[in-house]
């Protein structure tokens, strides 16, 4: 099911994800009612959004909380922790995603 899903995305032409990207981020306004907080992604790849989308979620929330990808020493997978939307705030991080910068929340947020 992943890889069919997986192809599926990585089939939609460039200007078909650009426009669902934009109508995911117009109608944010719609979805999100003021305060409060929300837990989001950066999307990356053929995954469907955009920073735009963040920004609309931030202008209706209080916050917005980004998962945050952390293994130990042997590669485990440890729990994720969240990390504070800030525009332009994003940085590189492993498996080619892109995370807020720290202070970083725990796990339990």
């Amino acid at each position: 099911m992943r890889e069919r899903l997986l192809a599926a995305r990585r089939s939609v032409s460039d200007a078909v994800r650009a426009a669902e990207a934009q109508s995911l981020a117009d109608h944010i306004g719609a979805l999100v009612h003021s305060g409060g907080t929300v837990c989001a992604y950066v999307p990356v790849g053929a995954e469907p959004g955009s920073v735009e989308m963040l920004d609309g979620l931030l202008r209706h929330a209080d916050r917005v909380l980004l998962p945050v990808a952390r293994t130990t020493a042997d590669d485990s997978a440890t729990a994720l922790q969240w990390g504070e939307y800030r525009p332009g705030q994003l940085a590189a991080a492993r498996f080619g995603l892109l995370e807020p910068v720290e202070p970083w929340l725990p796990p339990t947020a």
